[in-house]
């Protein structure tokens, strides 16, 4: 059957009152030839493919029922062609927009065509099987929670004393029923502090010799005697056991051969990327690029077959700040990454495979909705009224809970390398170090400029002052951690992060308070904004369907 469903649509009594909707002066009531040609080229017709197309691109038949999805893939059909109506189509950033879209899509059935010429012999699968056989079989192992006390550097028997006295404390405290996670969090001097001092599932022979001796004896709830070391002394807490764990030969293969197969795809797909990134010969103008007087239609980048203008690359960047002051490395990521996409586009249509595994009706609908959510925005901007000051100052006034300046902390730092040569020797120059903070012996500043490599380190390692919220951003959320419980003034031992250590000093700290207007101002302006767009949005679908009067009918 071709046809499966039809719309009663009443578009001359849609496109007539239009002006009226979206605020458009474009002539008395009456249709002008081109909305007339608007309407008579909208079908109201939607065949079975067009569902399953549909359905295909992204949406979850079980998430709506059916006559819902019929009505927003109508809405989606009919506002794609009042974007074109409205020349929304010829717009550059949008026509790029769509470009990447569907090149995007055939990029994945491309990838997908690779996939399925992949052929793997019995030989190589065997070899992967032997390779891994042995890693997918999990032996017994405990999981374990540390807290480790460091001695002083140089210290003598009278301060190695004074550590252990405390260490035995902190036993007590475990043993008695206190939270060990707790302990280690606000006492242990090693990294996995900021986990609660969790090592994580240790099988055996992972640790030192006498250390997993008793490690693999512990039962869980059990606490160990303190351990003794170099360089401190440890606490070890058992959670539980976890048991072997073994797989069979069956799934050990086909492992294997998913994994050669992922392999094989990923070493083909960038040789392949490799090949269209050459055959592009691409050219950067970079005097265009990093002009803020260059023309927008000027070439930025030209390639084999085509190139990019300012206006371009500025759409394909959609970054939030002037083109000029985009990195270099972050242009020729995104180019690169788009003549791929363009490359792969190319390669479908070369063979023949525009409608691979449903393609066509993805990119068809891709492009539609693309268009359609450019109708709505437009149609949005048409009726959306920004809020005056006086409005977002009562939305404030009204919200005022929900409008909180938070924690705020002022903060210096050292950042020192991580050598990947001799681990121990650095971490015990970072130790001393710390030690040489924490017992006055050298001004934090002073040893920042000394010996940070960070940016900040000739201010003396000042970063100024950053929210709760940008912190675990910024640097990390071990370093969030370890903030929170400290005191002004204090320093917050060594925090490892990638192949840095870290020492961080918290010079002031601005507890979480309700914010004054002058701060929210802004806030409350996007606030307010934003529910005045899902308003009209909601409205505007809501104008659509009423005067589109869908109505589904079977032949």
């Amino acid at each position: 059957m071709a046809l499966d469903y039809t719309f009663h649509m009443n578009l001359r009594t849609y496109l007539l009152p239009l002006p009226l909707l979206v605020g458009l002066a474009v002539g008395p009531a009456s249709l002008a030839d081109d909305e007339v040609e608007a309407a008579a080229s909208f079908s109201n017709t939607l065949s079975e493919t067009e569902l399953a197309g549909w359905l295909d691109f992204g949406q979850r038949p079980g998430s709506v029922d059916r006559e819902r999805h019929l009505e927003e893939l109508m809405l989606v059909k009919f506002l794609a062609t009042q974007a074109a109506w409205l020349g929304l189509d010829r717009r550059v950033a949008v026509q790029l927009e769509i470009e990447l879209r569907e090149a995007a899509l055939a990029e994945a059935a491309m990838r997908r065509v690779v996939a399925s010429s992949i052929n793997l012999t019995e030989v190589e699968i065997e070899a992967k099987y032997q390779a891994i056989k042995d890693t997918f079989t999990l032996p017994r192992r405990v999981r374990l929670r540390n807290l480790y006390k460091r001695f002083p550097p140089d210290a003598d028997e009278v301060a190695k004393a004074a550590v252990r006295a405390e260490m035995e404390t902190l036993r007590r405290r475990a043993v008695e029923g206190q939270d060990f996670a707790a302990l280690a969090t606000a006492h242990s001097d090693s990294q996995t502090r900021f986990q609660g001092g969790l090592m994580g599932n240790v099988p055996a022979g992972r640790l030192t010799p006498e250390v997993d001796a008793l490690a693999m004896t512990m039962r869980p709830g059990e606490v160990s005697e303190i351990l003794s070391g170099p360089d401190g002394l440890t606490l070890l807490f058992c959670e539980k056991i976890v048991p072997k764990v073994e797989r069979s030969p069956q799934e050990l293969r086909d492992i294997a051969h998913q994994r050669l197969r992922n392999q094989t795809l990923r070493k083909t797909w960038r040789a392949q990327e490799v090949e269209w990134l050459a055959a592009a010969r691409v050219v950067y103008r970079w005097p265009v690029v990093e002009s803020d007087t260059a023309a927008h239609t000027a070439l930025a980048v030209a390639f084999e077959g085509g190139g990019l203008s300012r206006r371009q690359l500025e759409a394909l960047m959609a970054a939030r700040r002037p083109l000029e002051q985009v990195p270099r490395q972050r242009i020729e990521q995104r180019v690169e990454a788009y003549l791929v996409a363009r490359a792969a586009a190319q390669e479908i249509e070369r063979r023949g495979l525009e409608d691979f595994e449903g393609l066509a009706d993805r990119r068809l609908w891709a492009r539609r909705k693309i268009l359609a959510s450019k109708a709505s925005l437009h149609w949005v901007e048409q009726r959306f009224d920004p809020p005056t000051e006086a409005e977002a100052r009562q939305y404030f006034e009204a919200q005022r809970q929900s409008f909180v300046r938070p924690v705020h902390f002022d903060l210096a730092a050292i950042q020192l390398p991580l050598p990947g040569d001799d681990l121990q020797k650095s971490f015990r120059q970072a130790e001393r170090l710390v030690y040489q903070l924490e017992s006055g012996e050298l001004p934090f500043a002073e040893a920042a400029q000394q010996f940070s490599r960070h940016s900040s380190a000739e201010h003396g390692g000042r970063l100024g002052w950053v929210s709760r919220q940008i912190l675990p951003h910024a640097y990390g959320l071990k370093v969030l951690k370890a903030l929170v419980p400290m005191r002004v003034g204090e320093m917050s031992g060594l925090i490892q992060d990638g192949d840095d250590w870290w020492i961080f000093q918290l010079l002031a700290k601005q507890e979480e308070r309700p914010m004054t207007w002058d701060e929210a101002r802004q806030k409350a302006e996007n606030r307010l904004g934003n529910e005045r767009v899902r308003v009209v949005e909601a409205q505007l679908r809501q104008e659509l369907v009423q005067r589109l009067r869908l109505e589904v009918v079977r032949p």
